[in-house]
């Protein structure tokens, strides 16, 4: 377990066992703890990947445009070549 998410459990429990100190077994509140720090890093880790996957979409037109532009420049560069624009790309002459 990473010390951090370690320290995080240990004193979500230590105020837990602050709020209710009527009882004494720390294993009740470290199970407690860690459940509910658990359940924040899994929401962060949720919301993270909604946002990767809400991107993903710009990314790829990114990529579509950058190809579309590479084989625009590719014609222009030789106008006089023997080629044609057709609709499934480029063909040659």
């Amino acid at each position: 377990m990473d010390s951090t998410l370690e320290d995080l459990i240990r004193q979500r429990a230590y105020f837990l066992w602050l709020d209710d100190s009527a009882s004494t077994d720390a294993t009740y509140f470290w199970l407690i703890a860690e459940r509910e720090v658990m359940a924040e890093v899994a929401a962060q880790a949720a919301t993270a990947r909604e946002r990767a996957e809400a991107a993903a979409p710009a990314n790829r037109r990114s990529g579509e445009n950058q190809e579309a532009r590479r084989v625009n420049a590719l014609v222009q560069l030789s106008p006089d070549a023997p080629y044609e624009q057709t609709a499934t790309g480029i063909a040659t002459g």
